[in-house]
């Protein structure tokens, strides 16, 4: 995350919070202060392509390949999340095997390779299906600066009064959109760590088996043309 504020990928630098599961109630302490489902941290818990909890305890890629040594189980934080007033979660994901497929599961059996083995058994209030999760976490973004620089919707959210907008605020709303460049660098810096792709399990400028250029690089362009003729 570092590297990528330094190089310019991001603008700033984003603040990280690391969940530690030291006893029954640590998700619970996670969310809500003093444990109290009262007073909840967050409204909103969003996973994207995070391997999730399978019915036998294990994580699996999407090979079928047990990952659980390398995964830390935050999926107590969206079982936890379903218990408490005022938080839901969404899982994105592609494969069936992530944080959140679990609302899909019997699909997931029904239609995926190994489904039975790598269906994520936790499931999510929403769960965005795509096929690669980076395209999921692409149209999430610009669906969220669609409804927070559409003057209608902000009057229904200001009970018809008409919003002050600013151009500070739409700005800041346009670094949370995707690109080519941002991404590309995104990708490349992922590579240059050794950070290699879940399904084909090459190191490269691809996602799922697809080569950055032209395949992700053409369908974040024409994201962002429908997302800027709105």
């Amino acid at each position: 995350m570092g590297h990528a504020s330094l190089s310019g990928v991001l603008t700033a630098p984003v603040p990280l919070v690391t969940f530690d599961d030291s006893g029954p109630d640590s998700a619970l302490h996670f969310l809500c202060h003093d444990g109290d489902v009262n007073k909840p941290r967050y409204d909103h818990l969003v996973a994207i392509e995070r391997s999730g909890r399978a019915s036998d305890g294990n994580y699996y890629n999407m090979r079928g390949i047990n990952i659980k040594h390398l995964v830390d189980p935050i999926d107590d934080l969206f079982v936890a999340a379903n218990q408490i007033p005022g938080i839901l979660t969404t899982g994105i994901g592609d494969g069936g095997n992530e944080l959140g497929m679990g609302k899909l599961k019997e699909k997931v059996i029904s239609y995926m390779p190994k489904g039975d083995m790598i269906a994520c058994d936790v499931p999510a209030d929403f769960a965005i299906t795509c096929g690669v999760s980076n395209w999921g976490g692409y149209a999430v973004a610009c669906g969220l600066y669609l409804l927070q620089t559409c003057s209608s919707h902000q009057r229904y959210l200001n009970k018809g009064r008409t919003p002050t907008e600013t151009q500070e605020k739409t700005q800041t709303w346009n670094t949370g959109l995707p690109s080519v460049h941002k991404e590309e660098a995104f990708l490349s810096t992922l590579v240059r760590f050794g950070v290699r792709s879940g399904k084909t399990g090459n190191l490269g400028m691809e996602v799922d088996g697809l080569m950055f250029h032209p395949t992700h690089s053409h369908l974040i362009t024409r994201l962002l043309q429908a997302t800027h003729s709105n």
